[in-house]
Formats: C-alpha cells, structure tokens, sequence
C-alpha cells in the first residue's frame, strides 16, 4: 500500500517478516491530494478480530 516511516514501522515489519500479515487490514484514514505527496495520505492499521463468531 505504501511507506511507513523507519520510526514507527519496528513491530509491524517484524510481523510482515514472519508471515504474519493476514492478521493486518489497512484503511485510509485521511485524504487530501492538494498536500505534498508524502502527506497525501494516512493511514490505520489495525489487527483483525480473529475470535469466531457465534450464530445464534
């Protein structure tokens, strides 16, 4: 999807590394194409609910 700054990209990149990246969704959080394109967008990155869902 894109770049996450070296500073803030520690924990993130080790999981990616070790093939855990199915536990990840990203979503754009903020646009604005009038911005320097290194500020366009941002980004959340959130871990997916792995619990199973019950039916009723």
């Amino acid at each position: 999807m894109g770049y996450v700054p070296s500073g803030k990209n520690d924990r993130l990149s080790q999981m990616l590394y070790f093939g855990y990246g199915d536990i990840f969704e990203a979503r754009i959080q903020y646009a604005n194409m009038e911005s320097h394109p290194e500020r366009q967008f941002r980004v959340v990155i959130k871990l997916k609910d792995g619990r199973k869902k019950k039916r009723l």
